[in-house]
């Protein structure tokens, strides 16, 4: 599998698992700290989830990036703030 066929299936599924409701704001992938990061789009903005590793099925990745920026937001959600 060429990289592009990689992106191209990991980015199909993503949009699958997360679909863009309201907004043109694409999912992204960017390199910040040594860190490979997904940006998941949330209406006019994103949300950043760090990526220790993508495996090797693009689909399993994708599927594995929601289910951790889904544990972020349940994390933020439970955020008690004085």
């Amino acid at each position: 599998m060429t990289t592009s066929e990689y992106l191209r299936i990991f980015f199909i599924e993503l949009e699958r698992l997360k679909p863009r409701h309201t907004t043109y704001v694409s999912h992204a992938m960017s390199y910040e700290k040594d860190s490979l990061c997904a940006l998941i789009s949330l209406g006019d903005g994103r949300e950043k989830v760090l990526v220790e590793e993508l495996d090797p099925d693009p689909a399993k990745a994708a599927g594995n990036v929601v289910a951790q920026w889904q544990g972020q937001r349940d994390r933020n959600e439970n955020l008690v703030l004085d």
